[in-house]
């Protein structure tokens, strides 16, 4: 008897295996570029060819619009893309530096013009992000900013107060560089501590009250605050989410290093981070891996 019930058991798995692996919620950073293509007359153009190139790193793909014109890039990498569009009868369209945020939704339509193919018409107006496929309300920290602003505590986690709707409880907290229970404390849109969804490239990091990873602030390309997670991807917490992404790299050699020093004698205030300890480090960005030291 117990044989026949291993025996049953064992035919059972692989289905319960296929059954749990439907259920579970996919966690994804990645976005898409969508639109239609129509002519001079607004007529949509099927069969078109869709060319997305990422600027970065050269990576392309195409796609043809269907019967009614339209075309979608999905799972996309953040980044900053070049899309163009090409029917033989009209000139090439090209639509420049379209940025796309982590789980970014951009719109970009192409209207051809009727001419020599070997024309190219070159739009450098910034395509348009508003998301009309979802009503959550979220903030995205882009490159510009991530880069740029100083950061005191070096945890990109920090970088979502940038959203108004963000609260950061400084009271006997970690937020020291690589520290785990800072990130956790941030309160946002009015709720509780401890129960945002903390993700780095999609994946969670969250465990319990700490963060499991915090990487480098040279390492990250965006931060995105949603305030409302209603879809099922967020299903690690109760309140909000704040998710990393950090960057991909390029086909160039580049990095940066830093040298985080503090010294109390030379400060109003004796030591704003627990007295702790000068810091050196760097970071080598080649292709896509990123080398951290």
């Amino acid at each position: 008897m117990k044989s026949n019930a291993g025996m049953r058991l064992l035919r059972c798995t692989p289905l319960l295996l296929i059954l749990l692996a439907t259920v579970l919620p996919a966690q994804d950073y990645r976005g898409r570029i969508q639109g239609v293509v129509s002519d001079s007359t607004n007529a949509v153009i099927a069969g078109a060819t869709v060319t997305l190139s990422n600027i970065n790193t050269g990576i392309t793909s195409s796609r043809l619009t269907n019967e009614a014109g339209h075309y979608i890039f999905d799972l996309v990498e953040p980044g900053t893309y070049r899309v163009t569009v090409e029917h033989p009868g009209f000139s090439k369209f090209a639509q420049e530096n379209v940025p796309l945020a982590a789980r970014g939704d951009v719109t970009v339509d192409a209207n051809l013009k009727t001419g020599d193919v070997r024309e190219t018409v070159t739009v450098s107006a910034e395509a348009s992000q508003v998301q009309f496929t979802t009503s959550k309300l979220e903030t995205t920290v882009d490159t510009k900013i991530a880069q740029g602003i100083p950061q005191l505590y070096r945890s990109p986690f920090v970088l979502a107060t940038l959203d108004p709707s963000v609260l950061k409880d400084d009271g006997n907290v970690e937020y020291n560089p690589f520290n785990s229970w800072g990130p956790n404390r941030l309160s946002v849109g009015g709720g509780a501590n401890f129960s945002n969804d903390l993700q780095v490239d999609g994946s969670r990091v969250g465990i319990s009250v700490k963060t499991g990873y915090v990487p480098t602030p040279d390492m990250v390309q965006e931060v995105n605050v949603s305030q409302n997670t209603v879809d099922a991807e967020f299903g690690h917490g109760s309140g909000s989410a704040i998710s990393v992404v950090t960057k991909a790299g390029t086909n160039q050699y580049h990095g940066s290093a830093y040298y985080y020093g503090r010294y109390p004698w030379a400060s109003a205030v004796s030591d704003r981070q627990f007295r702790t300890i000068n810091l050196i480090g760097s970071t080598c960005t080649a292709g896509p891996s990123v080398i951290q030291s």
